[in-house]
């Protein structure tokens, strides 16, 4: 037995979807999210599920940090002397400029 309630090339209800329902938003807000909703060409309902999945696809902080920590505790090394090249190629870049600020570059400009 399918889950949907349907007509032909009508799709009626989900009834093992779950609901959300928002109570009290603000007039302002539900004006606006209606606008984005007909600008992406999607109802209210269909522009709330899509941004609801693009937030939480997005990691939170907290899971952020995490994904970092884990990865450099198996790559610290790796990115550490990474680290440590781009670093001195820095120190290596700013000592040139200066010579060469000073007159005292060997490379000839």
């Amino acid at each position: 037995m399918p889950n949907t309630l349907e007509r032909p090339g009508q799709r009626l209800h989900n009834a093992s979807m779950p609901n959300i329902l928002i109570r009290d938003v603000p007039s302002e807000l539900h004006s606006r999210l209606l606008e984005r909703a007909a600008a992406a060409g999607q109802s209210l309902q269909q522009y709330l599920v899509t941004q609801l999945s693009q937030l939480v696809d997005k990691p939170t902080m907290a899971e952020w940090v995490d994904m970092v920590e884990a990865s450099l505790a198996t790559n610290g090394e790796s990115h550490k002397s990474e680290t440590d090249e781009i670093i001195e190629l820095i120190h290596e870049a700013r000592e040139e400029r200066i010579r060469h600020l000073l007159g005292d570059s060997d490379d000839g400009l």
